[in-house]
């Protein structure tokens, strides 16, 4: 787990019901071309469109629940944008609330990466920089919890350059989705 200053760039909303989503602050982006939309269960207080979060995966409370393949049909370790909010509402055991049907599809995340990668289109193996500057404004644009390393992502979008302020290097700002 990484420390407090990144946990406080982060807004934790809700261990969906313990099933563990987490909203990101403004580096998650939608792409709505061509992606793949999958329908799941989300609180009734976050059923927004343009929400976005990580599903993080399902606690154990849920593996007797009837809700379960559609609660729990996510990718863990992914983010995730709401594209519609159903009219459909279901009650939750595990977080003793409502919960509501939503179509969501994978959200892209602005990254800082090598500028040599900067291909539009391109496909490549996400790799952070490496980087212990944790109150830097740039920090989860360089390091995003979102992504492991080794991850392959589609570069979507070349956004621009950025300078570290700290070593001085320049890398490419990219919309990634995760793959």
């Amino acid at each position: 787990m990484r420390t407090e200053g990144i946990l406080a760039s982060l807004e934790i909303i809700l261990l969906t019901n313990k099933c563990f989503q987490k909203e990101l602050k403004s580096n998650l982006h939608m792409d709505t071309s061509k992606t793949k939309k999958d329908l799941t269960l989300i609180s009734l207080s976050k059923a927004k469109k343009g929400y976005t979060f990580i599903y993080q995966g399902l606690a154990e409370e849920c593996l007797k629940c009837p809700l379960l393949k559609v609660c729990h049909n996510l990718k863990p370790g992914k983010s995730y944008t709401i594209i519609e909010v159903r009219d459909r509402i279901f009650d939750c055991k595990l977080i003793g609330g409502k919960v509501c049907l939503v179509e969501v599809m994978p959200a892209s995340l602005k990254v800082n990466i090598m500028q040599k990668f900067a291909i539009e289109n391109a496909i490549i193996e996400f790799n952070p920089q490496e980087c212990k500057n944790i109150q830097c404004e740039m920090f989860n644009e360089c390091v995003p919890q979102a992504l492991q390393a080794g991850l392959k992502c589609k570069i979507i979008k070349i956004c621009g350059t950025v300078k570290c302020p700290v070593t001085g290097q320049i890398f490419a700002q990219v919309l990634l989705l995760p793959l």
